[in-house]
């Protein structure tokens, strides 16, 4: 986090404004609050996070578009009531991306604690989860926010059900899309195989150069293609490089049977709009957007 706000504060904040050990709260306190609010929109559900993705079929994508006209009647206010409660739902026409904030409570929760004259207790608590998700209809796809694999299915189904049914699976990257995915990456550090021999799995992580501090590239290890070809590649850890002629790097971890993606470095919306996009489109996975005439129609015919 530290990290994050001193590289999106240079040039605003002096060096003596910085010092090298200030929390990121008493960086937070020294800066404008001009600032502040927009790279609080850029990382306020972003930042190093985890998401798994699901493709949407054909009945899913149609009941989404039929209600765009109406989405802010879906929302429902937020209360202490256990269960999934959907917060809030905006639509950006130019990105064709639907984003929808949940809250989810599961009931009160009990704590160990320790009282200086009691002695131990305990301490209940009444805990909600913000889980954010985005429709990318462009893709058809569906991300939620969360490194919790069946927290995931949860809120998809959820969504699925709110929007008015229909069906989504977990996004799973094979055969030549795994190649174009190897060959797509600016730099491969870690894989993850699956074995059918006495082995059952193995993890392959490259060495770091002591000299220039870069890591080697997998890609360029033999044994890398060698175990690739004896078992299951089923996860790497990319590096992306954004632009060619700068050293701005994004790295993720990619699990191609579950389609989770966990960032390993601090992004913002527009790094990961940008990571999905580039992703989906070079494994193929685009639909073609729906003319103007029948958007204008449909909105028409709702009466907005």
């Amino acid at each position: 986090m530290k990290i994050v706000l001193e590289n999106n504060l240079q040039g605003k904040l002096s060096e003596s404004d910085l010092k090298k050990d200030d929390s990121p709260f008493k960086i937070l306190m020294k800066i404008p609050l001009n600032e502040l609010k927009p790279l609080i929109s850029d990382y306020v559900n972003a930042g190093s996070c985890s998401m798994f993705l699901f493709t949407l079929d054909e009945t899913c994508i149609q009941s989404i578009n039929n209600r765009l006209a109406s989405l802010s009647k879906l929302v429902k206010p937020a209360d202490r009531k256990q269960g999934i409660k959907l917060t809030d739902i905006s639509f950006n026409e130019n990105n064709r991306e639907i984003l929808i904030e949940h809250q989810l409570w599961q009931g009160e929760k009990i704590l160990p604690a320790w009282d200086s004259e009691k002695g131990p207790l305990f301490v209940s608590y009444n805990p909600i989860e913000t889980i954010i998700s985005t429709i990318y209809l462009d893709f058809g796809i569906l991300a939620v926010r969360t490194s919790q694999q069946d927290l995931a299915n949860t809120i998809k189904n959820f969504d699925i059900n709110v929007l008015g049914g229909g069906d989504a699976q977990s996004l799973k990257i094979e055969g030549e899309n795994i190649s174009k995915i190897l060959e797509w990456a600016s730099k491969i550090r870690h894989a993850n195989f699956r074995l059918q021999q006495e082995i059952s799995s193995l993890s392959m992580t490259s060495a770091q150069n002591m000299e220039t501090k870069e890591y080697v590239d997998l890609r360029k290890v033999e044994d890398f293609w060698n175990w690739k070809d004896k078992g299951e590649l089923i996860g790497v850890y990319i590096i992306l490089s954004i632009k060619e002629d700068e050293d701005e790097r994004i790295g993720f971890n990619l699990n191609f049977k579950n389609g989770k993606i966990f960032f390993k470095t601090a992004v913002n919306e527009i790094n990961i709009r940008w990571v999905l996009n580039e992703l989906l489109r070079e494994i193929k996975i685009e639909r073609p957007r729906p003319s103007l005439q029948k958007t204008m129609f449909r909105y028409l015919e709702r009466g907005t």
